[in-house]
């Protein structure tokens, strides 16, 4: 990998910037992502796609990154979760934090998987909590 690579892959952006209404820009990845990402953070929070678009988009920026970028490594796709899944449309959750309160772990560990599951079905890869 070159350099300009390998700092790439240590880069975050926001999902945002690269939409043109609520589809990818292809030519905007072309321009300005010369050499990959590392990962793309808030992808759904800093939007107002619903998770069907979502997936669509993210889908469409990891063929971009394996087929077009040089080092094709596909970007992790990260945002935070403390109350659900943070996508339009999604079900907002109590706070974990807050349920931790109530002693309920069977509760805590249904919103998890509730919230994992949903997150996974877009291919989200990290989230933080």
């Amino acid at each position: 990998m070159s350099a300009g690579e390998k700092i790439a892959q240590l880069q975050g952006i926001w999902m945002k910037d690269w939409l043109e209404g609520r589809i990818l820009s292809l030519d905007l990845c072309r321009k300005k992502i010369l050499h990959g990402i590392g990962h793309f953070r808030q992808f759904a929070g800093s939007t107002d796609l619903h998770p069907t678009e979502l997936k669509k988009v993210i889908s469409d920026i990891q063929q971009y990154l394996i087929h077009e970028a040089p080092s094709g490594i596909p970007a992790l796709f990260s945002d935070e979760a403390i109350c659900g899944f943070s996508a339009k449309g999604a079900i907002t959750l109590p706070q974990q934090i807050g349920m931790g309160f109530t002693w309920k772990v069977g509760l805590l560990r249904e919103n998890t998987e509730m919230t994992a599951e949903r997150m996974t079905k877009v291919e989200a890869s990290l989230v933080q909590v």
